[in-house]
């Protein structure tokens, strides 16, 4: 140790940089006192190797090989803390918003016939902001994990209501007049798009759709989120019996922290069963969101089929691979067709963008714009110059989309790709009442695919905000 201490030194003070080289001299340092001291001495920087192989490849061996070399913790301590953490829950001191989110966990097991593999329900918790979540700062060893740990267990209750009973009694309400305004928002352009759509029919350079709005709104103040899973439940996902105690579990834990509502998110197949049980027992201190990723996926595979026979899966295959366009138009696919549907958008607004006139003058000030170094959400929104492109924008869609039937047809989609940006923009931002103006406008692109796929989220959609 007297040696290394004395290497350490050199290294600092040769190096122009020493906390460069100060990581691997504490991790060189930790494997020499683990080696010397293995059992008064726990090597963090070890056990956090250890624990990150075996979460990677998930193998013993190459576990054991790093522990003899001394880069490593040991199998069986890794496995400890893991039994360890698994027993601690995080405690919530001050006020919090939750929300709950359910899934099917499917774990696929190595067994020789391929059979009896792992279906059960798991889930996690959201907690805004994360300042009053507090882990405990020492973990008990948990050598054995223990099934009446109040951590490691649900309480299951029987649901003993009529299947379907709660759905019957939803009722429906018109939302025209309530979403009118929305609509027509989530159909249009945002002003900080169309400037995004200016920027790049005049070749500046400012990256794509995703780190402009990045850009845009790094200013914005922001809550951290702290998410903390939950036990599995070891019953089938799509049985009422499984749902309920989850609901159950949600409700309660919610009510320790004081918070009057509890909400809980589960995907398609799951969402129904889940609201009929909150409508049959009235439980009306529980709201069940429907998961936007499910959502997305649905409304990008009714583009998909929309588009069907228009050239779009020819395009697609000149940029990917044939065998994947078909899962992209479906929207299985996720990322990479909202991928291609931003590239396809970005290619009509600037053949559009060549009908619409716009003068010397205004293409300086939108440059200006653009290098302004107070350039936010905000002052977008305030700049009655991008309001009068927006509107020009918006005639020229309506002059195009009278040209023809196909003319038409790519206005509509060039409309949809906007809604699907728009429900991107107001996931990310929390806007709960766009949020559900943006699922009303899914609905009518969903009917086209009502028959093609039978569990359709139009059906689902049609009862969410109610």
């Amino acid at each position: 140790m007297l040696i290394f201490s004395n290497y350490t030194d050199i290294i600092y003070h040769k190096k122009q940089n020493p906390e460069k080289y100060k990581k691997k001299c504490t991790a060189i340092g930790h494997a020499i006192i683990s080696a010397t001291r293995p059992r008064s001495f726990n090597s963090s920087l070890l056990l956090a190797n250890g624990v990150y192989l075996h979460h990677k490849f998930e193998t013993r061996e190459m576990i054991d090989i790093f522990s003899q070399l001394g880069f490593s913790a040991s199998y069986n301590d890794v496995k400890v803390f893991e039994r360890s953490a698994s027993c601690l829950e995080d405690r919530v001191y001050g006020t919090t918003f939750l929300q709950y989110i359910f899934d099917n966990a499917d774990f696929s097991a190595a067994t020789l016939d391929g059979l009896h593999t792992m279906h059960v329900m798991g889930g996690v918790r959201s907690l805004t902001p994360s300042d009053p979540v507090r882990p405990q700062k020492r973990i008990d060893k948990c050598l054995e994990v223990s099934m009446q740990s109040p951590t490691s267990q649900i309480l299951v209750h029987l649901f003993d209501g009529q299947f379907g009973s709660g759905l019957q009694r939803i009722k429906f309400s018109p939302l025209d007049e309530l979403f009118a305004n929305f609509e027509r928002d989530a159909e249009s352009s945002s002003l900080a798009d169309v400037l995004w759509m200016c920027g790049k029919s005049f070749k500046i350079s400012i990256g794509g759709w995703n780190g402009f709005l990045q850009n845009l709104t790094e200013n914005m103040s922001y809550e951290k989120s702290a998410v903390t899973y939950l036990p599995f439940l070891d019953l089938p996902p799509n049985n009422y019996d499984c749902i309920y105690p989850v609901l159950m579990l949600a409700r309660e834990k919610t009510r320790e922290t004081q918070q009057k509502t509890t909400v809980v998110t589960f995907d398609q197949p799951l969402y129904l069963k889940a609201r009929d049980i909150v409508e049959s027992l009235s439980l009306r201190d529980v709201v069940v969101r429907l998961g936007g990723f499910h959502c997305m996926m649905s409304f990008l595979g009714s583009i998909g089929y929309l588009m069907a026979g228009t050239g779009l899966k020819e395009a697609w295959s000149l940029i990917y691979a044939p065998n994947s366009v078909d899962k992209m138009l479906d929207g299985h696919a996720y990322a990479r067709a909202v991928r291609a549907h931003m590239l396809n958008h970005q290619a009509l607004a600037k053949f559009i963008s060549e009908d619409i006139i716009i003068s010397e003058e205004e293409k300086e000030k939108i440059v200006e714009i653009f290098g302004s170094s107070t350039l936010s959400v905000e002052s977008i929104n305030d700049e009655e110059l991008l309001k009068n492109v927006a509107n020009k924008l918006e005639t020229t869609l309506m002059r195009y989309s009278e040209k023809g039937a196909t003319s038409e047809l790519w206005i509509q989609y060039f409309r949809l790709v906007t809604v699907m940006k728009k429900f991107i923009e107001v996931e990310r931002k929390g806007d709960w009442m766009a949020h559900l103006a943006a699922i009303h406008t899914f609905m009518p692109q969903d009917m086209f695919i009502t028959r093609k796929v039978p569990t359709s989220t139009c059906k689902i959609c049609s009862i969410y905000p109610m």
